[in-house]
């Protein structure tokens, strides 16, 4: 008798031990990231307003589904994406080009430095409160800075300037790659780029 329960107390402390150390399906990878969606104006609407919205959601549209079919589903990024795209359009600025850098930087932000997805400042003294507000100031820097004070026209050109001439190359070669093999979107750094790849497919 003092066998048995001898036994059956060590088979019970086996299985709580087991219990606890499961991973919780929040720490997992596969955990589900769900994306805001854009809603759309319906069907009988014409007016310019309408036609913004739609062109947003269709961008929204093919950036979540260039991240999953590249394997990028698990980017925290995607919960954003809708507000990401909006930062980047409100700034005249691919959202292909913005997300690239944060690929390259953050692996699309599964290694961001809080919600500092594109390595901006070295992850030095940023004060991005959301990956929105993050893109949101990025895509400014890149308008106001970049194409426009400094006038770069090229990924090249802004990846010698963003990185530095030691990693410009190497930056520039996956910004490049990100945009043309996850996005195919070419190598155009503005909204209207973006806007006319996904309108050509």
């Amino acid at each position: 008798m003092r066998l048995l329960r001898l036994i059956y107390c060590v088979v019970v402390l086996f299985i709580s031990a087991a219990a606890l150390t499961q991973p919780t399906e929040a720490a997992t990878p596969t955990t589900k990231i769900t994306v805001q969606p854009v809603v759309s104006p319906s069907p009988g609407c014409h007016s310019d307003w309408c036609e913004k919205v739609r062109t947003l959601a269709a961008v929204v549209r093919w950036a979540d589904r260039s991240l999953i079919a590249a394997k990028h589903e698990h980017s925290p990024l995607r919960q954003d994406l809708a507000g990401i795209v909006r930062a980047s359009r409100d700034e005249g600025i691919s959202p292909f080009f913005l997300l690239s850098i944060a690929g390259k930087e953050s692996t699309f932000g599964r290694a961001a430095c809080g919600y500092n997805a594109w390595g901006w400042n070295s992850c030095k003294g940023d004060d991005f409160t959301s990956f929105v507000d993050g893109a949101r100031k990025v895509a400014h820097s890149l308008r106001v800075n970049y194409l426009g004070k400094w006038g770069l026209r090229t990924i090249e050109a802004v990846g010698n300037t963003y990185c530095g001439s030691r990693c410009g190359a190497d930056w520039s070669y996956y910004v490049r790659l990100f945009m043309d093999d996850i996005f195919h979107a070419g190598d155009g750094l503005r909204w209207q780029d973006a806007v006319a790849v996904v309108r050509a497919r």
